[in-house]
């Protein structure tokens, strides 16, 4: 699917949200606010999805184009160009370490760093064996869980 029918598809979705949220396409019927409901969230992952594929796409994008515009500026000499809401400069990162053979590096390099985590794995292992870990507890919350029965998952209502 292009950006041209992403955008279409999001409108759309946008349009049926608002309805619903706007309390137009909701009946009284509990069981049809419900499923009226979770088909929002549904759209509104799929608007999520779509985002961040087009995020993802644009990131690359704007590397690239940052990447040719660096070596545009540097193959041709050029520092700095500005026009009215624009000023491009080329300028040094901060020093980076490559480190090519790290056995070869003096000892006085290396520091030991120690570190107490806490093992919560155990700690929730030990409580539903039923003992008692002072200043723990375990919870368990309910959720709401929707499963869409669409046969082709790129296709999303």
């Amino acid at each position: 699917m292009n950006i041209k029918n992403h955008v279409s598809r999001i409108e759309e979705l946008k349009h049926d949200i608002i309805l619903l949220m706007n309390s137009q396409v909701i009946d009284s019927n509990e069981s049809d606010i419900t499923i009226q409901c979770a088909t929002v969230i549904k759209n509104v992952s799929y608007l999520i999805t779509i985002a961040n594929t087009l995020l993802a796409t644009l990131g690359m994008e704007k590397d690239g184009l940052m990447a040719v515009l660096q070596k545009h500026m540097e193959d041709n000499g050029i520092d700095k160009e500005e026009s009215a809401d624009l000023k491009i400069n080329i300028r040094k990162n901060p020093p980076r370490l490559i480190i090519n053979n790290e056995e070869s590096i003096d000892k006085e390099y290396y520091y030991e760093e120690t570190q107490t985590k806490l093992d919560k794995k155990l700690i929730t292992e030990h409580i539903k064996k039923g003992l008692d870990v002072s200043g723990c507890k375990l919870i368990q919350d309910n959720r709401v869980d929707i499963k869409y029965k669409s046969v082709n998952s790129k296709e999303h209502v």
